[in-house]
């Protein structure tokens, strides 16, 4: 529920009004605008980016099933250098190693990252 509730929640965020959202539904298909956020934190170059996108012929199932396979990530993600398991805190948190390369002039970068999921069933 706080997921959903930052996910519907625009408060102090600032919507991109490029044209970048509808070329990303023209894309994929979707008849609804691609809508992307950003959001600043004062005394910090850190941003935080929020996107919503309706994809209408994709189950949430499959996604999740394509974000959280690592061994399939490397079919799809061409930025990955690597990623590796590290172990489950619980049935539904997890922390892993992800490596990406980056555009140059940037260095690769490298992230511990802790995943976490609630499973709701059909919602």
């Amino acid at each position: 529920l706080v997921f959903e509730a930052l996910l519907h929640d625009h408060e102090g965020w600032t919507e991109d009004v490029s044209d970048l959202g509808e070329q990303i539904a023209r894309a994929s298909g979707s008849s609804r605008k691609t809508r992307i956020f950003t959001k600043s934190f004062e005394g910090s170059a850190v941003k935080m980016y929020k996107v919503d996108h309706h994809f209408p012929s994709l189950l949430p199932a499959d996604v999740f099933d394509v974000l959280m396979d690592s061994a399939f990530r490397r079919e799809w993600d061409d930025h990955m250098l690597a990623s590796v398991d590290l172990g489950f805190i619980s049935p539904y948190s997890e922390v892993s190693y992800y490596a990406i390369k980056m555009p140059y002039p940037m260095a690769p970068r490298d992230f511990v990252l802790q995943r976490a999921w609630l499973d709701r069933g059909a919602t």
